[in-house]
């Protein structure tokens, strides 16, 4: 089975066009000590 995907499902500016499928969570100052190293080795390869 194949999934076909047209460009009405894609969200869009003027200049881009994105389908975006992953909720990001920023971390305030005050925990990035005890998150960073686990986030980083885990993000690490994506960025």
């Amino acid at each position: 089975m194949t999934e076909t995907v047209t460009t009405s499902s894609y969200d869009s500016l003027a200049h881009s066009k994105w389908d975006c499928k992953y909720h990001i969570v920023f971390i305030p100052k005050c925990r990035k000590k005890a998150l960073f190293g686990q986030v980083r080795k885990f993000l690490g390869p994506i960025f």
